[in-house]
């Protein structure tokens, strides 16, 4: 029997029919499998639906914990950089915030955070509005004195 349309590749009719079989028998072999793999999909899709809101509240909370831990570094950073303009060494500071030395070492070494108290305190004795204290890069502390 001769080549259909007589086109390079092209198989006769019985080797065509026979390849379209074999296709049809891996289309049935890979069909159920596969019917059941989107089935499942769509299950765990339906099943994380109400986790959604969870893993928001999840990457919110760690956004302002970032923001926190941030914080808490650009105090340290501001205060050892007017401790060193200044001349002023931990037992001063720790004095003039009414902490123990002890208190201010973990609070530079960040296994403390500082308080709300402790920056206004510190702004008060370096003489400077508390924001130079929290200010990030960009901010001339130094320009910011009361």
């Amino acid at each position: 029997m001769s080549s259909i349309l007589n086109l390079p590749g092209a198989g006769t009719l019985p080797q065509l029919a026979k390849q379209a079989s074999e296709l049809s028998k891996q289309y049935e072999a890979i069909k159920e499998p596969y019917e059941s793999a989107v089935k499942l999909a769509k299950q765990y899709k339906e099943m994380i639906k109400p986790l959604e809101g969870i893993m928001e509240l999840a990457r919110k909370q760690s956004q302002i914990y970032r923001g926190a831990v941030d914080l808490q570094e650009t105090v340290t950073h501001n205060l050892k950089s007017y401790m060193t303009e200044q001349k002023v060494n931990q037992q001063q500071l720790a004095e003039a915030l009414g902490l123990n030395a002890s208190t201010v070492s973990q609070k530079m070494t960040k296994r403390v955070n500082w308080t709300l108290d402790d920056i206004e305190k510190a702004s008060e004795f370096f003489k400077v509005n508390p924001e130079a204290l929290v200010a990030g890069s960009g901010f001339e502390p130094e320009t910011s004195g009361l």
